[in-house]
């Protein structure tokens, strides 16, 4: 509810006590932003977090190298071929997404940069910026996303089932995975 006030610029008696004009937020700062996909600028929530790291940076470049490596029959020049093409945007895709995490979280974006190249600080910030919910409403990095569709949060969950199985097999069958990743750097040595 707005308050009435006189205005000073009034011509007429009417006008005198019309509603304000301003608001006390700007639309634009309180209005959600849809975030993009290698843009360093404003915020990036959690899910949205989750989705785009687990997804694009994490399960996508795997499900491009095992597909790789099968389609030219077990030949590993393909998969690093592969790698050393998407290495460099994969790099760039995660460095900006946890600069924008950083942001969520209503801190400086260098912290998301120093999750992501220090060693020893960056594995616990890392997992800081993985799990802890971002600040409610406009802070001073901008204002909230969008939230998540159902499609969007669906992906989501199995995404998150999938990696989980996918972990939990490699830990159940951490030998063979052992064996197959030696052997495989072993054949790409040998053709090097």
């Amino acid at each position: 509810m707005n308050r009435l006030e006189p205005m000073l610029d009034a011509a007429t008696e009417a006008e005198l006590y019309r509603p304000a004009s301003a608001e006390l937020l700007a639309p634009e700062l309180t209005a959600p932003s849809t975030p993009r996909l290698f843009d360093f600028a404003g915020r990036l929530s959690l899910p949205r977090f989750l989705l785009w790291h687990f997804g694009l940076v994490v399960a996508l470049p795997w499900l491009l190298l095992v597909g790789a490596y099968f389609a030219w029959g077990g030949n590993w020049a393909a998969p690093a071929t592969v790698l050393i093409t998407i290495a460099p945007l994969n790099l760039l895709l995660s460095l900006s997404l946890f600069v924008r995490r950083a942001r969520d979280l209503n801190l400086h974006g260098a912290w998301g940069v120093a999750a992501f190249c220090l060693p020893v600080l960056g594995t616990p910030l890392c997992l800081w910026l993985m799990v802890w919910p971002g600040s409610r409403g406009v802070n001073r990095r901008g204002p909230l996303n969008t939230p998540l569709g159902r499609v969007a949060q669906i992906v989501l969950a199995l995404l998150a089932v999938g990696l989980l199985g996918a972990f939990g097999s490699a830990l159940l069958y951490a030998s063979e995975v052992m064996a197959f990743v030696s052997q495989a750097i072993q054949g790409l040595l040998q053709r090097l």
